[in-house]
């Protein structure tokens, strides 16, 4: 598998936020989103190949995140990884953009964060929960229909677009809280790794 890092941390968002855990970020990604906080799933001069045995002797913790990137890129080889840490009693999550048609066959936990607007009413079965990243024309109206709110419900999470720009990232704060207080099936999410000041 294509690798560009392995390493320990908490989740620092949605419902497993603040467990322990290993991810792996996986290289590649079939988007090009402008508010990207991760470059590293680009560069190739950090890509190593690793077996799924390699990757799994590296994961320190029973949770494991695969993350990019877009994880199912490598879908065949992902699907590998996940049999084989189940196998030894570890709980895989993925972190996916919603551009794969087949997460109810990878069989592990997936959270999906769509980024266009073509995506919005696509989420196919296999799917545990929805990470919307809150930008400044970001319309809830639009990316989180009704049908998804019911299927979904209080397992949406709304992601305050980090900017790098302090007054820009506190107008994407407010904005969040106030779509979600229109809603309680929305959840405000934060980047808790972040604040503790944690990779």
């Amino acid at each position: 598998m294509k690798v560009v890092g392995i390493f320990d941390s908490i989740q620092g968002e949605g419902c497993n936020m603040g467990i322990p855990c290993t991810f792996v970020r996986l290289y590649g990604c079939n988007l090009n989103c402008s508010f990207c906080d991760e470059a590293a799933h680009r560069d190739e001069a950090l890509i190593y190949e690793c077996t799924p045995q390699e990757i799994l002797t590296r994961c320190h913790y029973k949770l494991i995140v695969v993350t990019g990137g877009e994880p199912t890129l490598q879908a065949e080889e992902l699907k590998h990884l996940i049999r084989m840490a189940q196998d030894k009693g570890h709980i895989v999550a993925i972190e996916s953009n919603g551009t794969y048609e087949h997460y109810d066959e990878l069989g592990c936990y997936v959270v999906v964060s769509p980024k266009a607007d073509a995506m919005y009413a696509f989420f196919p079965m296999g799917v545990a929960e929805l990470k919307y990243v809150v930008t400044t024309d970001f319309n809830a109206d639009v990316a989180i229909p009704e049908s998804v709110r019911k299927r979904f419900a209080r397992r949406i999470w709304l992601q305050p677009c980090d900017y790098g720009d302090l007054q820009l990232n506190s107008a994407m704060k407010k904005k969040a809280v106030k779509i979600a207080m229109t809603d309680d099936r929305l959840r405000v999410g934060c980047q808790l790794h972040k604040i503790l000041g944690v990779k």
